[in-house]
């Protein structure tokens, strides 16, 4: 079925329009670029893939003269030279002389076991030649079919354990095995892995003292109730799973001061105390799924060696390096994991003006510099220390 498919992507259809150049009105349709994301992607499209993990590819058209046709678009994966996989699309939207990542001409969901560097791609433009283009020498990227860019990734580990605060008439953070999933929401979204495996813990109770005003959780607080969950990963006999304790807020607060906390190794293979363990918010008394979706990832971002990004107030230390002042991911991010999950139709996206997980702003996503880094971090193997970093503030309902 394969061998027929691809006999007839090289003929043209008897019920074809026109090839060629007609006059004045001749157009031209250019396959510009097709480039594969999973959570971001840069400029070049050159952040790698996570081998067997669910990609996008984001196909981009231009037309020399503005249209709203449907052009068809195929994608072909190949191993060992044979195809093994091909998929369908149709442009949608108005087709011009630009286009942008951020409103690509059409995607292709390429499932997760096709996500790895022995699987070469190749996508062609209207490959039975249905509507009229001045040239057909601009329609297939790349001539050749390139292998995708892959690389492993190992699974990550996140523990997440119920706090009681003993100081406040012994109120449990609000996570179960039953929605537990809502918390590593935005965790699975946005952390390259291969698969994140997720456990609840038994409860455990801390003396912290949450504050004795309308505004509590302040550094002391969160630091108390991280070194309780820290000393809990340390006699745990995995310390090398990362930690996550989810803390209620207790009633009559009207402002947390911080939202979490988390601990910052200096090095990826650092297991000791004070490296892989972080605590935030829960989801019932602070109002917000996705504030406590935030949290976690953010103190995870924390956990692979980011430090604040600046902008919207966010505290010292702030990242030296971050590429702008404002905080913004500055790059197209892509929701392939909400695609891949069967939760949407296609993979949203998120503009270069969107909060970084890593800021105090708007943190919806990830830019390329930060999901780079923890990248590279989750593929490195040495040791060192700590230092502890806060959480966004939050309002209170």
């Amino acid at each position: 079925m394969i061998m027929t498919m691809l006999a007839s992507v090289t003929a043209c259809s008897k019920d074809a329009r026109p090839v060629g150049p007609t006059g004045a009105s001749a157009v031209n349709l250019t396959l510009r670029q097709v480039v594969f994301t999973q959570v971001v992607q840069d400029v070049e499209g050159s952040l790698p893939l996570v081998t067997g993990v669910a990609a996008a590819a984001q196909v981009l058209v231009v037309r020399s003269q503005e249209s709203v046709d449907e052009v068809p678009v195929i994608l072909r994966l190949f191993r060992g030279g044979v195809v093994v996989y091909t998929d369908t699309a149709k442009t949608g939207g108005v087709l011009g002389p630009t286009v942008s990542l951020l409103t690509a001409s059409a995607q292709f969901l390429v499932p997760a076991a096709l996500v790895a560097p022995d699987v070469s791609w190749q996508v062609e433009l209207d490959p039975r030649q249905t509507v009229a283009d001045s040239t057909r020498l601009d329609n297939v990227l790349p001539a050749t079919p390139a292998p995708l860019n892959a690389v492993t990734v190992p699974p990550l580990r996140l523990h997440l354990v119920p706090v009681i605060l003993s100081r406040h008439n012994g109120i449990r953070g609000d996570v179960t095995a039953a929605n537990v999933e809502t918390y590593v929401r935005r965790a699975r979204q946005l952390v390259p892995a291969r698969e994140i495996i997720v456990t609840v813990g038994a409860p455990l109770v801390s003396g912290a003292n949450f504050g004795t005003s309308a505004e509590g959780g302040d550094r002391g607080f969160w630091q108390f109730v991280l070194a309780d969950i820290d000393a809990a990963r340390m006699s745990s006999g995995s310390p090398d799973a990362y930690w996550y304790g989810v803390v209620p807020i207790p009633s009559g607060y009207t402002q947390v001061i911080f939202g979490g906390f988390g601990y910052l190794p200096a090095n990826p293979g650092d297991t000791g105390q004070g490296s892989r363990t972080g605590v935030g918010a829960d989801i019932s008394t602070s109002g917000s799924a996705a504030y406590a979706q935030m949290l976690l990832a953010h103190e995870l971002g924390h956990n692979f060696g980011r430090e604040h990004a600046p902008g919207c107030n966010a505290p010292a230390p702030l990242d030296p390096l971050f590429p702008n002042f404002t905080g913004a991911i500055m790059g197209v991010g892509h929701d392939v994991w909400s695609w891949a999950a069967g939760q949407s139709r296609e993979a949203l996206s998120f503009g270069p003006q969107t909060g970084d997980v890593m800021s105090y702003c708007d943190a919806r996503w990830i830019g390329p510099y930060n999901y780079d880094a923890i990248l590279k971090w989750r593929m490195a193997s040495t040791v060192i220390t700590r230092i502890v970093r806060e959480g966004p503030a939050v309002a209170l309902p």
